[in-house]
């Protein structure tokens, strides 16, 4: 991966820092049980501006883990919306995993795009074959196969449909990112660059894709990769924090793991669109 040179996608891109303003409210989405605490509230950015938010109080972990694979995901092009690390003052809010600074806690912010999840939409037909191939119909007009590459590359194990919104203007926005790198929990051991990790689009989008269009699929992989060559991930997880959350030792695996992982990106998405390689 280079660390300079021409084409080199800017370092940094996506990731802000923000405060969280008092006010914030539980957040349940429709479709499914989060998992984490999230409130959707505001936030005050570093550029002097309030913005509506969802709010997560995670581990330190997974809170690197949504750091650094939006960021990466945005200096790919990929539709996410601007992550923070946002600060709280103590007693503002009940924080029960975020990690503790001084004077309070640091959550985990994303902006709060105000659409739909694909969980939320689908899960009043009871997910029917029909509705489903409707929403494929919308992510087929996106970069698709950029998200199955990303994912792949990103060893994000939950891609389940509670984690795609869909905008009214036909577009989607991708969330969550707290299970990438094999999940939230992972230790350097888990990063194998070569392994065939869950990649949840194979189980709800693939089976409802036509041989056309998993073919064009198969032809576009490739693209994020070449772009992530010339991303700094280095510089990204700096200015993300990222060692300062995992230290040092693991942020080096996880640089390595994805700088390994390349070459094993197109054999493994192709597996995950249901072809061998």
């Amino acid at each position: 991966m280079s660390d300079s040179g021409g084409g080199q996608v800017e370092a940094g891109l996506g990731i802000g820092f923000a405060r969280v303003l008092a006010g914030a409210t539980s957040f349940k989405d429709s479709g499914i049980a989060n998992i984490s605490e999230t409130y959707r509230g505001q936030i005050y950015t570093a550029d002097h501006e309030t913005r509506f938010a969802i709010i997560k109080d995670i581990p330190a972990r997974e809170l690197a883990n949504e750091i650094m694979a939006a960021a990466a995901a945005v200096a790919l092009g990929l539709p996410v919306p601007p992550a923070y690390l946002a600060f709280i003052p103590e007693g503002d809010l009940e924080v029960k995993y975020a990690p503790r600074i001084e004077g309070g806690y640091i959550l985990f912010a994303s902006g709060d795009v105000a659409s739909p999840s694909v969980a939320s939409l689908v899960s009043k037909t009871t997910f029917s074959p029909a509705s489903i191939r409707k929403i494929v119909e919308i992510l087929l007009g996106g970069d698709l196969a950029g998200v199955y590459e990303f994912d792949t590359w990103s060893a994000n194990i939950d891609r389940h449909p509670g984690n795609i919104l869909l905008s009214g203007s036909g577009s989607f926005w991708l969330i969550d990112q707290g299970y990438c790198f094999s999940g939230p929990n992972w230790a350097p051991a888990d990063l194998v660059a070569s392994a065939a990790f869950t990649n949840r689009l194979k189980n709800w989008v693939t089976p409802y894709l036509s041989k056309d269009e998993v073919d064009q699929l198969i032809a576009a992989i490739g693209a994020i990769c070449a772009k992530a060559e010339n991303v700094d991930l280095r510089e990204v997880g700096k200015r993300g924090r990222i060692p300062d959350l995992i230290g040092n030792d693991d942020f080096e695996a996880l640089l390595a793991f994805l700088t390994d992982r390349l070459p094993e990106v197109r054999r493994l998405t192709a597996d995950a669109l249901g072809r061998l390689m």
